[in-house]
């Protein structure tokens, strides 16, 4: 299947839409701007992130061993690793960690 191609940075896109989207990050334009605080974004999801976590005490995602809530999806998905044996991060000396953060200290 044919893919979309950023022209600057060569990432590849499964359609056009996706790329078109993705070539926003290469402009210096932030039309997306925080009715709060004034800052601007260059996408619409990065505004809404910044709104969730900014301005509003909400958790709506919830750790499905634990119960404890988060911000957002991946939030809890960085989160629910602590409850399982996985330790995707690994050190050329063999060690492995739960988080990119963990392999980072070790370094």
């Amino acid at each position: 299947k044919p893919r979309e191609v950023c022209s600057i940075c060569g990432k590849q896109f499964a359609s056009q839409a996706a790329r078109q989207r993705h070539s926003l990050l290469h402009v210096e334009a932030r039309p997306y701007r925080c009715d709060s605080c004034g800052i601007g974004f260059k996408l619409k999801v990065h505004l809404k992130k910044h709104n969730l976590y900014k301005h509003t005490d909400e958790y709506p995602c919830e750790c499905r061993v634990c119960g404890k809530r988060f911000k957002d999806s991946s939030a809890v998905r960085l989160h629910e690793r602590i409850h399982s044996s996985e330790r995707p991060f690994q050190c050329q000396c063999g060690k492995s960690f739960k988080t990119r953060e963990n392999l980072w200290g070790h370094r």
